[in-house]
């Protein structure tokens, strides 16, 4: 576990200078002009990726990218899965999302499609067909391929997510924004408010899709729930924290900073295994540990957290 650094981005800072003149692994993009770019994808969306390099973060866009790869088996493996998982070639992608468990048996991603596709696998008897499963081929060459914005009219999924969740949406950059929520409704009841932002949908980020396909995502028929993951603002007395031990209400993970098990006793709001993507504004990605302290230590008045929660809906 890292300890001076909050992500795997510590590669960012000083690694990724090595990797342009060492065997030290990196994620590859070779663009079609030819280009080449080593460096870490730190978001990767329906459109294009963010890669971080020792001269800063570059955005890519997908339709510019003949080839991609990433710095472990396990992520290409990922990659394919969820190529696969988009299709609804689900058979396929368990297959994948399964082997990139057996080399680590911890990855979020693919744990969180792999619940998904046990239940829907298992109650079409599909899984016990799984083991048949041979085309793995000609992956690669659709793997970039972009869906086309989807010009219908919408309205009617606009009203079937109202029935179906008890919520509305709009299309924000970094995913969907949450404008209205249903009292008692399934979305209320699971925790989901308004003024949140829906960032990913069963660990895909649905930053710069448009507005029908993120309502064909989240209407798309599940098999008792769905996994999403949200963005929240959550502000935070900081004399509150001023009196508790910092290092016991937050833990260092590979994927980034999160809230340990006291946090919710401590704040009332933020629950534990919340990621913490922001404190005051500013990005805890490339923050050392010290630093982030330091926020909450010399903040007065409100510290404010932006967090990443997965929500389940739970769905019938």
């Amino acid at each position: 576990m890292r300890k001076t650094n909050i992500l795997r981005l510590l590669l960012v800072a000083s690694v990724l200078l090595s990797i342009f003149s060492s065997s030290v692994f990196a994620d590859y993009i070779k663009k079609k002009s030819g280009k080449t770019i080593k460096g870490v994808i730190v978001e990767n969306y329906n459109d294009r990726v963010i890669i971080s390099t020792y001269k800063g973060e570059i955005v890519i866009l997908k339709s510019e990218i003949a080839e991609l790869s990433y710095d472990t088996p396990e992520q290409n493996l990922i990659a394919l899965a969820d190529m696969m998982f988009d299709k609804e070639l689900f058979s396929s992608a368990y297959v994948y999302y399964q082997k990139a468990l057996e080399i680590n048996p911890n990855s979020a991603e693919a744990n969180k499609k792999i619940i998904f596709l046990r239940q829907y696998l298992g109650n079409t008897e599909t899984v016990k067909k799984i083991s048949e499963v041979s085309k793995m081929q000609d992956i690669e060459n659709q793997r970039y391929s972009i869906a086309p914005t989807n010009t219908k009219d919408i309205s009617n999924d606009r009203n079937a997510l109202k029935e179906k969740l008890g919520i509305s949406i709009r299309v924000v950059p970094t995913g969907a924004l949450v404008e209205f929520v249903d009292r008692q409704s399934i979305a209320d009841k699971c925790g989901l408010s308004e003024n949140d932002i829906i960032v990913a949908v069963w660990g895909k980020f649905i930053g710069y899709m448009d507005e029908a396909q993120i309502l064909n995502l989240l209407l798309k028929k599940q098999i008792g729930e769905i996994l999403i993951t949200v963005e929240k603002n959550i502000f935070i007395e900081s004399a509150i924290l001023h009196d508790t031990n910092l290092k016991s209400l937050f833990t260092i993970k590979e994927e980034g900073l999160y809230a340990g098990k006291e946090m919710l006793t401590a704040t009332g709001q933020i629950e534990k295994n919340d990621m913490i993507f922001s404190i005051n504004g500013k990005s805890t990605r490339y923050m050392s540990e010290k630093d982030f302290f330091d926020e909450i230590k010399n903040a007065t008045g409100n510290v404010s957290f932006l967090i990443r929660r997965d929500l389940s809906l739970f769905v019938t």
